[in-house]
């Protein structure tokens, strides 16, 4: 009986070990929705015998909030060039090896300007985008053009959404008053404050996520969005349009960055 407890507890001890040794590693990811294909993460597993897991956030600020109040486990993060600045300054993120990432090499320099890190030393560059004007080309009326005063028409009130994203949507209303989209001059702030507060009562929502299925459901006739965002939904509905507004607009950069644990 003894023999055949001990042989026990021996098959136990290395079945355990076996599953140890068989669980595979995973990769925690912080990103933006509908941002890497399904299909690629699904390649990345099979090459690397691995797991996938990805959360998501729909602001830079909602992302460095959760973060700085203590959210731990993400190894990858994907900040706008801005906030790489703000992560790195509090010590929230890791500076890079570049030894152990020969693909650095692939990395077209002139876009390097726009993520704010040239040498690379805290962030990647991933994706360029704008932001701008999604809209549905049969239901805007003729006379329409592409401003970011058309959220003051109260013609389309109830239909429209802007940007949960306070340096979008205020650069929008600062852009529309002829002042620079990175002002901060307080006089300029606060009547850039009043001018997206008198949009409000024409605005469905603000928010940064359902707004392109919106366009497609035809529950929205004008959104403010990023252009990645908007040239998706393009592709399922003729009808969806985009446009720059005449003002100007903001160009943005999000990046690859290495959680600090």
């Amino acid at each position: 009986m003894k023999k055949f407890i001990r042989l026990f507890i021996l098959a136990s001890a290395a079945v355990i070990l076996l599953s140890c040794g068989s669980s595979k590693p995973v990769l925690y990811i912080y990103n933006w929705s509908d941002y890497v294909k399904e299909e690629l993460i699904t390649e990345f597993e099979k090459e690397y015998s691995c797991k996938v897991v990805m959360d998501f956030f729909d602001s830079n600020e909602s992302m460095y909030a959760k973060l700085k109040a203590g959210a731990s486990g993400y190894d990858i993060v994907f900040p706008t060039a801005y906030m790489v600045q703000i992560m790195s300054h509090d010590g929230m993120i890791s500076e890079i090896d570049h030894s152990r990432i020969p693909n650095l090499g692939n990395i077209d320099e002139k876009y390097l300007p726009f993520a704010l890190d040239p040498q690379m030393k805290y962030s990647v560059p991933y994706m360029l985008s704008n932001s701008g004007l999604g809209y549905l080309s049969d239901r805007v009326d003729d006379s329409f053009v592409p401003s970011w005063g058309v959220f003051g028409d109260s013609r389309y009130a109830g239909r429209m959404t802007m940007l949960n994203d306070m340096r979008e949507s205020i650069g929008a209303a600062l852009k529309y008053l002829g002042y620079s989209m990175n002002s901060t001059n307080p006089e300029e702030l606060e009547k850039a404050g009043d001018i997206l507060i008198s949009w409000k009562k024409n605005l469905a929502k603000f928010e940064a996520d359902q707004y392109k299925n919106g366009l497609v459901s035809e529950e929205f006739i004008i959104t403010h969005g990023y252009s990645g965002d908007i040239f998706q939904v393009m592709e399922e509905k003729d009808k969806i349009a985009y446009a720059i507004p005449v003002e100007g607009t903001t160009v943005s950069c999000d990046s690859l960055v290495i959680h600090k644990d």
